[in-house]
């Protein structure tokens, strides 16, 4: 066998692949003898069958049976010994298959990105420093009592984080529609041009907005058009506290079943709190280093990997759109699904080639081990789990994988500690996921 590759745009490769017809013709030979033994024609006692009659009978088929193993075996050998990771399922193209001539095809197919670590040596990348002591403790516990909460309407003006209820009508000129909604400022939920305008409007107030509906937006009838929206505020309703502090605390205690014991509560939450940390800090990380990788490395997605992705993205918000009865002013069904797309490939394209050309495995003893040592009362919340025993195993597996790619990231590049809290923690990882 010989072969030569050739590299093609956008991470794709060709390889060119001759195999001697003198290794190819006696495999055929073999399988018609096989053929012959095994196959009863009419005139003719089993296994006594002149050979002739066999090639004319199933000669082609044997062959393309034969050529297409051979080619498949030895397409697998080239991607062991160049060790190619491939992305799709390659195509083949036959060039030559005559009788007494040589095999020729070649194989074309898209691979992952290599990546080139001694580069990335260098680099800088912040890890998220944050300290918790007990007045840290207690200003959770106090933030937590303040998410507790009832709402109360107001005569007040609109202002963040108060609950408004809309009467709305949307038109234009073959369309008409009118729904109520309701929503919480400042928690971007809604289009932005309405939460800028409804900021200090008062109950009876109207706002009024023309947008453009993207062309991907799941209520198909307004892709691509032009609307007005009237929207009048009904009622406003701002948020009261539930709990005292002493009740709050009361009833965290009994939440968790802990008894009469500030400490171990204080324990409890900081236990917990060092778990989103550590998840804040794994997802941070892991972005800053796939930034410094696109950034050194051109990453071309192919396109058949791109518009898998968005179909992906757009059924997703599509049937979310219908089972919720979703609104056409919610934020989330205007996301840019082609952005969202590029992002979350270059994700997966860079995460998988550090994993293959690290070698990085999950075994099942590990992942064994890891089930063991789960806290049931403290751990399981953090675990995505199925009633599929398969896919809370698989759970399992991809939150080993990702601890051992933040492992592989902290020692391979320099680690600055940032100071800051848990409020400015969440704040900047929202923002870098934003960039």
């Amino acid at each position: 066998m010989k072969f030569h590759i050739e590299k093609l745009k956008n991470c794709k490769k060709k390889i060119i692949i001759t195999i001697p017809f003198s290794k190819i013709e006696p495999i055929i030979k073999e399988e018609i003898i096989k053929t012959q033994k095994n196959t009863i024609i009419n005139g003719f006692r089993k296994n006594k069958t002149p050979i002739n009659i066999i090639e004319n009978r199933y000669g082609e088929l044997i062959k393309k049976k034969i050529i297409n193993k051979i080619m498949h075996e030895n397409l697998k050998k080239i991607i062991k010994i160049k060790k190619i990771n491939i992305i799709n399922n390659p195509k083949i193209t036959i060039n030559q298959c005559n009788n007494n001539h040589n095999l020729i095809y070649s194989v074309e197919f898209y691979h992952f990105p290599k990546i080139n670590f001694q580069k990335l040596k260098d680099i800088k990348i912040q890890k998220l420093s944050i300290k918790l002591d007990k007045l840290n403790i207690q200003k959770i516990i106090e933030k937590l009592r303040h998410e507790k909460i009832i709402w109360k309407s107001t005569n007040q003006p609109v202002q963040k984080n108060n609950q408004i209820f809309l009467n709305c009508t949307l038109q234009n000129k073959n369309y008409h529609n009118q729904f109520q909604y309701q929503y919480i400022t400042n928690i971007q939920k809604t289009i932005p041009q309405l939460e800028e305008k409804i900021i200090n409007k008062k109950i009876g107030d109207c706002i009024e907005i023309d947008i453009q509906i993207h062309k991907e937006h799941p209520e198909l009838i307004l892709q691509g058009k032009k609307i007005h929206i009237k929207a009048q505020i009904l009622n406003i309703e701002q948020p009261t506290t539930l709990f005292s502090k002493e009740k709050f605390i009361q009833y965290l205690m009994k939440k968790f079943k802990i008894d009469n014991d500030i400490k171990k509560l204080h324990i409890f939450i900081k236990n917990n709190i060092k778990q989103e940390i550590n998840n804040l800090n794994q997802e941070y990380l892991i972005n800053q280093y796939i930034k410094e990788i696109t950034n050194m490395h051109t990453i071309s997605i192919p396109n058949f990997l791109l518009q898998k992705e968005i179909n992906i993205i757009k059924n997703i918000l599509h049937q979310k759109y219908i089972q919720k009865k979703g609104n056409i002013l919610e934020s989330i069904y205007w996301t840019n699904i082609k952005q969202k797309s590029i992002k979350q490939i270059n994700t997966f394209l860079i995460m998988q080639s550090i994993i293959n050309q690290k070698k990085i495995k999950v075994t099942e003893v590990e992942i064994e081990k890891f089930f063991n040592q789960l806290d049931k009362k403290n751990m399981f919340q953090n675990i995505p789990f199925d009633f599929n025993q398969d896919d809370t195993i698989k759970n399992i597996h991809n939150i080993i994988l990702k601890n051992k790619i933040y492992n592989f990231i902290l020692k391979s590049c320099s680690i600055i500690k940032k100071k800051c809290n848990l409020k400015e923690a969440k704040i900047i990882n929202k923002q870098f996921n934003l960039l």
